[in-house]
């Protein structure tokens, strides 16, 4: 099977998904990669493809497709938002989403009034390879490589702050060294064994004041050189 791209619109990282586990993350991405470009047409992706994707283990057909379904009732809750000069818009990004048992489908439409965050996307993306995200184990993990990907050509992220850090990777309100200790310093240490990013680290930015309480962090990592290589609008 030839590698899968996720490609969506930057917006589409400030979605938390928030309570997804490894598996609805993987099958959230897998769709998305199989969606990409398609419109708001209604697009059919068997579930062994899925499955594939995914790398999903068990063999039972009724928990792939109960595990499906869980994802789906989590996205729902997980409204999009983004923001206009003159609007503030939250949204659901499926409008359909059926399961056909007697073929062994999932039949997926992308809600119309969003296509756009899936599709004809010149500048200001994310993207991917589905199988490296895969690979990751950690949902903290996954979700940093996210943001990271948002910014690979630059060779570190903005400064986000605490609460916002937290919001994206929809942790607990942790105190900022239970962060450091439970989340940043295990995501990164996954991140870098993976080789998805050489040398990542965490600069945390401290406020200048009284105490030196933490703002934020930004997340640095270097270049790689992509001279010579073929660039992803070649590959579209």
């Amino acid at each position: 099977m030839s590698k899968e791209v996720v490609k969506y619109s930057n917006k589409m990282n400030n979605i938390p998904l928030k309570n997804f586990e490894k598996v609805d993350l993987n099958f959230f991405h897998a769709i998305c990669a199989k969606v990409r470009e398609k419109g708001s047409e209604l697009v059919e992706i068997p579930l062994d493809e899925i499955k594939l994707l995914t790398e999903y283990k068990s063999t039972s057909l009724e928990r792939f497709k109960s595990d499906l379904i869980r994802m789906n009732e989590k996205l729902r809750s997980c409204h999009g938002i983004y923001e206009t000069d003159d609007e503030i818009v939250q949204f659901n990004l499926f409008s359909t989403f059926t399961i056909v048992k007697s073929r062994k489908v999932l039949k997926i439409r992308v809600n119309p009034d969003v296509a756009w965050l899936l599709n004809n996307i010149a500048k200001e993306f994310t993207s991917f390879e589905l199988q490296e995200y895969v690979a990751l184990d950690g949902i903290y993990a996954k979700s940093l490589y996210r943001i990271l990907k948002q910014w690979k050509m630059h060779g570190c992220t903005k400064k986000y702050s605490v609460s916002e850090f937290k919001e994206l990777l929809s942790t607990p309100d942790y105190e900022p060294k239970i962060l450091m200790r439970d989340v940043i310093k295990p995501a990164v240490e996954e991140i870098n064994k993976s080789g998805a990013f050489k040398n990542l680290r965490c600069e945390v930015i401290h406020a200048k004041k009284r105490g030196r309480p933490v703002e934020g962090y930004i997340f640095r990592f270097d270049l790689e050189d992509l001279s010579g290589q073929i660039s992803f609008s070649d590959l579209e």
